[in-house]
């Protein structure tokens, strides 16, 4: 057997090992509770989670019976941080599910006090930008400080200081989605 071939295994063993982690979410009885909490604690757990946040379905599930997605990158309230470093179009992705599920936008990370927000908009580019408008509209407070007490603004360049107070000015104007979800209309 080749290294080709050990890697085409590998994969294919990885796919198996993911998708049983979303039918697990997907399926809600005690026999799909086990397995999902066997899959979390297992040595591919994170690919697991990556996995779940891919379909949004499954991303609601496990926020519905508060499966603790969170665990095999770390604490709780680095989870959303951790994520948002994710630079791919699957990474934004991977957010949007998660806000959309009713992930708390504004956890601060234990230490630093830093929110996903100030993460994102520590730079301008279009990731960040729409990073930082999905964490806007899921409820993220741009006037949160950090341990040092600066605010997502005071990390901001000029571009994405000014993209944030238009993005927010914006929500605080429109009339048109105020009892609907302001996510969908990004």
């Amino acid at each position: 057997m080749d290294d080709a071939e050990i890697e085409r295994l590998r994969s294919k063993n990885m796919t198996k090992v993911t998708s049983r982690g979303v039918d697990a979410c997907l399926k809600d009885n005690e026999a799909s509770r086990v397995e999902l909490e066997i899959l979390l604690n297992g040595p591919h757990a994170k690919a697991v989670v990556l996995a779940i946040l891919d379909v949004s379905e499954a991303t609601q599930a496990a926020m519905k019976r508060a499966a603790p997605i969170w665990r095999p990158f770390g604490p709780k309230e680095s989870f959303l941080y951790e994520l948002v470093t994710d630079r791919s179009d699957q990474g934004v992705r991977r957010v949007k599910n998660l806000l959309d599920a009713g992930w708390d936008a504004n956890l601060k990370v234990d230490g630093t006090q830093r929110t996903a927000l100030m993460q994102v908009t520590n730079s301008w580019n279009p990731t960040n930008r729409d990073y930082a408008s999905l964490l806007l509209a899921a409820g993220a407070d741009p006037d949160a400080r950090s341990a040092g007490g600066q605010t997502a603004l005071d990390f901001a360049p000029v571009s994405m200081r000014n993209f944030v107070k238009n993005f927010m000015r914006d929500i605080e104007q429109d009339t048109t989605n105020r009892t609907g979800n302001i996510k969908d209309a990004i």
